[in-house]
């Protein structure tokens, strides 16, 4: 068995550990490694950030913490524990983080998986609105855990939009988590925000409502690469109507732009309707 594999069963086997332990447990733990810090020292050190790790960086950087009878990253695991373990009247951004990661890699039916997962986003966005955090990129990058919550966002809307077509329900739930996350983080990039207004007037549309088209006439005025938004406007009616997709970009020529990734995808759509 190898080195790496060995490594990451003896982490498994103290988080399962950890799980189990008492608060006196834990602190004897605490003790062992030189941290002068306790269980409910930590505990109210985390009422006041979302960021559990960086109570977790506090620790290393005010403490010489060595090995006992578990490695240094016993300590990131016990700040995490005691976040999970106690009621804070929000959720701290690394459990969120690592539940949406969790999630989406587990091999759930997808209407499971959505709804698991699209509650994780609203309690997201309950903590960046209890610490008045306006841009999700703003959390991402304080924390740095290496999940891409952005970018788990987008792939849950795609799978939604996928429920869509068999469930329309589906289309207004998009249209609410993607409202609410808009109105959470209004100082986002507007290229992150764009892409969330995409998918919210894309499913405006199939819901039939001109809310849609009103996103979208907005977003061709107004986004700082029009010619992308104008391919999305048409993407938004290709399958259910490929010619009102093809007029749309004809109508909006103007709008074409060779700098705009869009541009190269526009032209390959209309040469396919030749």
């Amino acid at each position: 068995m190898s080195e790496t594999i060995l490594k990451t069963l003896a982490y498994q086997t103290m988080v399962q550990e950890l799980s189990s332990m008492s608060l006196e447990e834990i602190n004897a733990q605490l003790k062992s490694m030189g941290c002068a810090l306790r269980y409910d020292q930590i505990k109210e050190q985390l009422v006041h950030t979302y960021n559990e790790l960086s109570i977790a960086d506090m620790i290393f950087d005010t403490y010489d913490i060595h090995p006992a009878k578990y490695p240094k990253e016993f300590i990131d695991e016990v700040v995490l524990e005691i976040a999970i373990r106690e009621n804070y009247g929000f959720m701290h951004y690394g459990i969120l983080s690592s539940q949406i990661r969790d999630i989406m890699e587990e091999n759930l039916a997808q209407v499971e998986k959505i709804k698991q997962v699209a509650g994780c986003y609203r309690k997201l966005c309950q903590t960046a609105q209890k610490f008045g955090i306006k841009a999700i990129e703003t959390m991402q990058y304080q924390v740095n855990d290496g999940v891409d919550l952005y970018a788990y966002f987008m792939s849950l809307l795609d799978m939604m939009m996928q429920e869509g077509m068999k469930q329309r329900q589906m289309y207004r739930e998009i249209v609410d988590l993607c409202d609410k996350m808009l109105k959470t983080f209004p100082q986002s990039h507007p290229f992150l925000r764009a892409s969330m207004q995409y998918e919210q007037a894309t499913a405006y549309i199939k819901m039939k409502s001109k809310k849609g088209e009103q996103i979208f006439q907005t977003l061709l005025k107004n986004h700082l690469d029009p010619c992308d938004a104008l391919l999305h406007y048409a993407l938004a009616y290709l399958d259910e109507d490929e010619q009102r997709a093809i007029r749309i970009l004809k109508k909006y020529r103007n709008l074409w732009d060779e700098k705009s990734e869009a541009f190269e995808v526009i032209q390959q759509l209309i040469e396919e309707q030749k």
